[in-house]
């Protein structure tokens, strides 16, 4: 399993006196390591970073306000490397492994989603990954700097932890960037995966059913499914045919809000209508066809048939420990 090799291949990164700065993780059978620009400034320069205790050599260095990666390489190293993807889909899984807490000496394993990629001015406006950890006990701290951010429905890396952002999300360096100032990443990215290799569960015909659903107006279309039997990847292909159709597809993540929304239904509500109007761009008239002698069911389905036809609603579900749905 790719994750087993993933945590195989991830290593803390510690000073001459063992002190551990961050983590890192291999990607190549020649030695090469991928960790955070700062984890090696904090270990006071390449020269002073330890991997299992041995010196590394120095291949590539950033900048912590504009790329923040660094490739260093351990030239007796006899291993493998992380399988590694420049591409992602917002909504995924992901799976990472850090050192630095002392409960979890051999690393401690965090989980949760890749929310989005934006800039951020912190690294010169460099695009950054987005993530959100599943709880506060998960919380992205210090040590964790140059983990790996392992896609589960890809099966592979596509980022590298470079920093918090609040209790329950972090920010990653997407392997893009690193692609781009290291050429050689080229020859180490996992291929692209498609339906019929990556995802055998769900065959063409299904996809065809799947399609045909789509250009039904009001039309309701639920995955559901066991862990990482590709319903994401699946999402994003009917999504992008809805687009090729002429429809605006909209994602909507309900990990985002608060909690306090979903306390009434009508908080809820007012807040789905107003996430849809924003990302097609509607003006925001939901103060204004939102009327209290209605109930917050009545005044939902107004606002959207006023203003926009919904299309499709994909649901995604995962059944853990389910063998057949």
């Amino acid at each position: 399993m790719n994750w087993e090799l993933v945590k195989a291949c991830t290593v803390a990164i510690a000073t001459p006196e063992g002190y551990i700065q961050g983590t890192g993780f291999f990607i190549s059978p020649k030695g090469h390591l991928l960790t955070c620009a700062h984890v090696v400034e904090s270990a006071g320069g390449w020269e002073k970073v330890r991997v299992n205790g041995q010196g590394v050599e120095l291949v590539y260095l950033g900048d912590r306000t504009r790329d923040d990666f660094a490739i260093l390489q351990l030239s007796n190293y006899q291993g493998q490397g992380v399988p590694l993807s420049p591409t992602f889909a917002p909504g995924n899984q992901f799976r990472s492994i850090g050192y630095g807490r002392s409960d979890f000496p051999e690393g401690g394993t965090i989980e949760g989603n890749i929310t989005d990629a934006n800039s951020h001015s912190g690294f010169g406006n460099l695009s950054m990954l987005r993530l959100r950890v599943m709880a506060d006990a998960q919380q992205i701290i210090g040590g964790y700097s140059g983990s790996p951010v392992f896609d589960i429905q890809l099966q592979a890396v596509v980022g590298m932890i470079a920093a918090y952002d609040n209790t329950q999300g972090g920010l990653a360096v997407p392997l893009t960037t690193v692609k781009e100032n290291w050429a050689e990443l080229s020859s180490l990215l996992h291929r692209e995966p498609s339906p019929e290799l990556e995802f055998p569960f769900f065959d063409q015909a299904f996809y065809a059913d799947c399609y045909r659903e789509v250009k039904k107006p009001g039309a309701l279309i639920r995955i559901k499914a066991p862990l990482q039997w590709g319903k994401t990847y699946l999402m994003k292909q009917i999504l992008d045919y809805g687009t090729q159709q002429g429809y605006q597809p909209v994602r909507v993540d309900f990990q985002e809000p608060e909690k306090e929304v979903f306390n009434t239904i009508e908080r809820f509500l007012q807040w789905f209508c107003g996430s849809i109007a924003k990302h097609l761009k509607l003006p925001d008239k939901l103060a204004e066809n939102w009327r209290g002698l209605l109930s917050a069911n009545s005044n939902c389905t107004d606002y959207f048939e006023k203003p926009v036809t919904m299309t499709f609603i994909i649901r995604i579900k995962s059944i853990t420990g389910c063998s057949t749905c």
